[in-house]
């Protein structure tokens, strides 16, 4: 994880909601150089907010890696 971002992201107290909630900063993983990027509103949180990783357990990140997987994006 980038520090800078993450340093930044840490400090941030725009969304009120939000930092009254979080357990966890999900930033995101993979690549720097990758050619295709996903995006997410909001993660999800029973398992990224846990874990900090997007896409994990969650009835959505199976789905989405299954997709990926099938599709040759991902190991």
């Amino acid at each position: 994880m980038n520090y800078i971002l993450s340093s930044n992201i840490s400090q941030c107290i725009c969304c009120n909601k939000l930092v009254a909630t979080r357990n966890t900063i999900v930033q995101g993983y993979g690549d720097t150089e990758a050619k295709i990027m996903f995006v997410v509103e909001a993660a999800d949180r029973l398992e990224a907010d846990i874990t900090g990783v997007p896409f994990t357990k969650d009835r959505s990140g199976i789905l989405l890696q299954t997709i990926l997987k099938r599709l040759g994006l991902s190991l």
